[in-house]
């Protein structure tokens, strides 16, 4: 599961819970540490800005590589 905005608020909620069902989680968001600090397991936080879609294409080919195709963004 790619999410965006995953450094608070709604964002940061939709990974906790996709984490908590089992999933790997690709988290994006300009404040990396506060993703890190959410310390999920099978988790990939990234430093994007989602107007940057290569940054954003980047990120999910490094987390398809660990984890295998992304289901839902």
């Amino acid at each position: 599961v790619a999410v965006t905005g995953a450094s608070s608020g709604i964002g940061e909620a939709v990974a906790k819970a996709f984490s908590r069902a089992g999933h790997p989680v690709l988290m994006m968001a300009r404040r990396l540490q506060r993703m890190q600090a959410l310390n999920l397991p099978d988790s990939m936080a990234r430093q994007v800005d989602v107007r940057d879609r290569a940054a954003i294409a980047a990120a999910v080919k490094e987390a398809e590589a660990e984890y295998g195709p992304v289901d839902m963004l």
